[in-house]
């Protein structure tokens, strides 16, 4: 499945088979698994999401690191109410 993430003020977006609509301050953490995988981590312990950077169409990523550092930016950068956002 091919996906699409937009930054969408206090929140993300993330477009494919279904979408996903997470708000920026319930993100607790963005990692890497292996080398291809990026995990966002949320308040809901249930919520947590796996993307593979390689299925991103838009925007593209060469690597992992990449997307996580992008993501990273999004939630960081987010004035979310003085809730803060996540990194990792």
């Amino acid at each position: 499945m091919i996906y699409q993430i937009y930054d969408a003020g206090a929140s993300i977006l993330i477009e494919g088979d279904r979408g996903i609509h997470l708000l920026k301050h319930h993100v607790t953490g963005i990692s890497i698994i292996g080398n291809n995988l990026v995990r966002i981590g949320s308040v809901n312990p249930l919520r947590h999401i796996l993307l593979d950077y390689r299925s991103i169409m838009n925007p593209e990523f060469s690597s992992a690191m990449m997307m996580a550092n992008y993501l990273n930016a999004l939630v960081t950068s987010c004035v979310c109410g003085g809730q803060g956002g996540g990194g990792g």
